[in-house]
């Protein structure tokens, strides 16, 4: 019995590498989708709690404080633990309170707006202004 061939052995630890690489690419994928999922539902739920409450101060801690009040303090941050960029404002010409969430995604940075789905572009901003998508990933 000799020592196996070098170009087989070279051969079947390149296609191990490629499997590796694969399922690894796979797995970076699917937590990125879980993450902007994460962060899409979590956008929605905060979008109901404002409409619900109409708070007057959107500060750091008047948020927290909203979201405490509905038990959902983990939703401070999106999918990828970065905090929200809350807005809210008065209209005085249709003498209503509106609100915008916005997500800095991947990429944790302000980016262009509005498109209203950004194919696979992770690093793009979700946005969403009184209950209705301004910019969203398409999963």
């Amino acid at each position: 019995m000799g020592f196996p061939r070098w170009p087989q052995v070279l051969k079947g630890g390149l296609a191990l590498l490629g499997l590796a690489l694969g399922i690894a690419d796979h797995v970076r994928t699917t937590l990125v989708h879980v993450r902007a999922k994460t962060t899409a539902a979590r956008m929605v739920r905060i979008m109901s709690y404002l409409e619900q409450d109409a708070p007057e101060s959107l500060d750091p801690s008047s948020f927290k404080a909203l979201l405490r009040r509905h038990g959902v303090e983990r939703y401070f941050d999106d999918g990828w633990g970065r905090p929200f960029l809350v807005e809210g404002w008065w209209d005085r010409d249709t003498r209503s309170r509106h609100y915008r969430v916005t997500s800095w995604g991947r990429a944790g940075r302000r980016s262009p707006c509005c498109t209203r789905f950004v194919v696979h572009d992770w690093d793009r901003n979700a946005v969403m202004e009184d209950g209705e998508w301004r910019q969203l990933w398409n999963f």
